[in-house]
């Protein structure tokens, strides 16, 4: 696994280093010191754990951990990520909870048993990235839905429109293709524009290919049609 700390203060930096290798000696452990330098390591490798100071020692007052966070979850690859924040201002916790969907947080100074215990728990195997979707609408806020509640996907130009029975989300932090590739049963590719749940399909017209979700007739793609028909019918 590699995980990356941002940490500002060098004592704090070293003690956090120290205590994950301990932890897991086979770990790879990048450290950065600032906002920018966590950014370009961001760029850099394929990060499988964040740890980010939430006050970071910046000229910028934007350029803190938590919008640090935002621009990782700005990656589809890390909308799912886990983020550890790190802060001596538990104030700042619910912040960074409502914004970017964090996995736990650590208070300052470190407490080994509170860190190997999170970092226990990450090790446990979940279910909950199968059975929720999680997203960044067009505002910046997270959004965590569970699967069922998802009728469809469509694609509007740059846009990604997610519905549900009560409301339709809009998000541009990935593409139609890569929520396709993303997502797994009962969620089927029925058009180029289109991802449908087929626990919702039904009252399927064969002759002008519409199938009906809820409310709404979606069209079903000619190269879309094989794949869309043999799912169809096993349902």
């Amino acid at each position: 696994m590699t995980i990356l700390i941002v940490e500002d203060d060098k004592s704090q930096l070293d003690s956090l280093k120290c205590l994950l290798t301990e932890y897991q000696p086979q770990n790879i452990i990048l450290c950065a010191s600032s906002y920018t330098q966590g950014i370009t390591y961001l760029s850099e490798n394929d990060i499988d754990l964040f740890l980010l100071d939430v006050e970071l020692d910046t000229s910028a007052s934007s350029e803190d951990g938590i919008e640090l966070a935002r621009q990782i979850r700005k990656h589809p690859k890390h909308l799912y990520t886990p983020i550890i924040f790190l802060t001596s201002i538990p104030e700042r916790i619910l912040e960074a909870l409502n914004q970017t969907h964090c996995y736990d947080y650590l208070l300052k100074p470190y407490d080994r048993e509170a860190l190997y215990r999170c970092l226990d728990q990450l090790n446990t195997p979940r279910k909950t990235e199968e059975n929720y979707i999680s997203f960044a609408d067009t505002q910046g806020i997270h959004i965590r839905l569970k699967s069922s509640e998802v009728l469809y996907f469509s694609s509007a130009g740059h846009q990604i429109q997610i519905h549900t029975d009560s409301c339709t989300y809009t998000t541009c932090t990935t593409t139609l293709d890569a929520w396709a590739e993303k997502l797994g049963s009962p969620f089927l590719r029925c058009h180029r524009k289109y991802i449908i749940n087929l626990d919702y399909a039904n009252h399927y017209d064969k002759t002008n290919r519409f199938i009906s979700i809820g409310n709404e007739s979606i069209p079903i793609g000619r190269s879309y049609k094989n794949e869309f028909e043999e799912r169809y019918t096993q349902k």
